[in-house]
């Protein structure tokens, strides 16, 4: 079939070394795979073909995949320079890819308003044999533009199923970072399946449907009253618990002068212990006042 060579081939003796020239552009038509032999391709004439560093390569026989490469030089064998051998390049450097859903073709929530968003993430292939087989299908060109909408159509899957579960204002609002971060660990694990290692993903924005604004609105003023609440109660609990603090360092300091007039002996003994036992009560009720409040935790 072939084998990797080591070392350089002489490109006087060997002019013709087969590999993938990368026009380098950001243009969405930008190819990430590529096929030889292609029409007009000799392939008897080709004794030795070449895979970068950032590359990956498959070889099939007759549509069998027989062999995965890594970055080297190969030389193929004079048997396998026929008909039926075809080798595939993989770009499997990290690529940038913007993705938006738009709200005409949105993603319902559980009470059945229909929104739209927009991102962007980073990824690159990982495993070629696995997307080639359940990504590209075998088919022989692949661009960057083909990439986008298949990881549209499967967000339009896997998003489908994580917002299903959520109203809108939850999606919007009092649920959103939950949300994201099951969105960010099911597009992951999703990925991996097809063969691609998804660097990053973040969703830059909604875009909320126009007859889910008044509720929108309303849940928004009921969460503005309750910040508000919810910090005048802490304020006066700081408050409350300063006075107390207080009260019980005036406690100790009663406590302290009973003690001194007993051994001055302006009060008996059996007044001062009275008078002691009532005055730790006060405290010991004080400084369980002073315990952890979990009241406004979520």
């Amino acid at each position: 079939m072939f084998r990797k060579k080591n070392g350089s081939i002489g490109k006087d003796r060997f002019p013709s070394i087969i590999s993938w020239t990368q026009v380098e552009s950001k243009d969405k038509n930008s190819q990430l795979i590529y096929c030889y032999p292609r029409q007009n391709d000799n392939i008897k004439k080709g004794k030795f073909f070449n895979v970068k560093e950032h590359e990956r390569a498959i070889y099939l026989k007759h549509g069998e995949l027989i062999a995965e490469l890594s970055g080297g030089t190969y030389e193929l064998e004079k048997k396998s320079r026929v008909k039926g051998t075809e080798i595939i390049w993989f770009d499997t450097s990290m690529h940038q890819i913007f993705w938006g859903i738009p709200k005409i073709n949105g993603i319902p929530s559980r009470d059945g308003f229909i929104f739209g968003m927009f991102g962007d993430l980073k990824l690159n292939i990982y495993n070629v044999n696995i997307f080639y087989k359940y990504v590209i299908g075998g088919n022989k060109e692949w661009s960057l533009q083909q990439m986008k909408d298949w990881i549209i159509s499967l967000f339009h899957v896997v998003l489908r199923d994580i917002f299903k579960e959520y109203d809108i204002s939850e999606i919007f609002q009092e649920s959103r970072d939950i949300i994201m971060n099951k969105v960010v660990s099911k597009v992951c694990e999703e990925m991996n399946l097809y063969g691609l290692e998804l660097d990053a993903f973040n969703i830059l924005g909604f875009k909320p449907p126009d007859n889910a604004k008044e509720i929108l609105n309303s849940k928004q003023e009921q969460a503005y009253r309750f910040k508000n609440w919810l910090e005048n109660e802490k304020k006066r609990d700081i408050e409350d618990r300063i006075f107390i603090q207080y009260r019980i360092k005036s406690l100790k300091s009663r406590l302290q002068g009973l003690q001194n007039d007993l051994l001055e002996n302006k009060i008996t003994r059996e007044a001062y212990d009275s008078k002691r036992q009532t005055i730790n009560e006060f405290i010991e009720e004080a400084n369980s006042e002073l315990e952890p409040d979990n009241r406004y935790e979520k």
